[in-house]
């Protein structure tokens, strides 16, 4: 499992264009080290033979 560091919050902030403050960015490294450790988790097991033919539909709306 890999550890995520201030400096990779920081790129995922920009990455995202987020302004958080130096305060909620320490707060939130444990919520993103638990959700990226997950998403790798399901790449890892979709990747695998038997789900290779299965695909998460996932929609994002913004706005009306």
């Amino acid at each position: 499992m890999k550890v995520y560091t201030p400096e990779d919050i920081e790129m995922f902030n920009k990455l995202l264009d987020l302004n958080m403050s130096e305060e909620r960015k320490k707060a939130v490294l444990p919520t993103y080290q638990d959700w990226i450790t997950r998403a790798e988790a399901m790449d890892k097991k979709m990747s695998q033979k038997g789900f290779r033919d299965i695909l998460p539909c996932n929609i994002f709306k913004h706005g009306n």
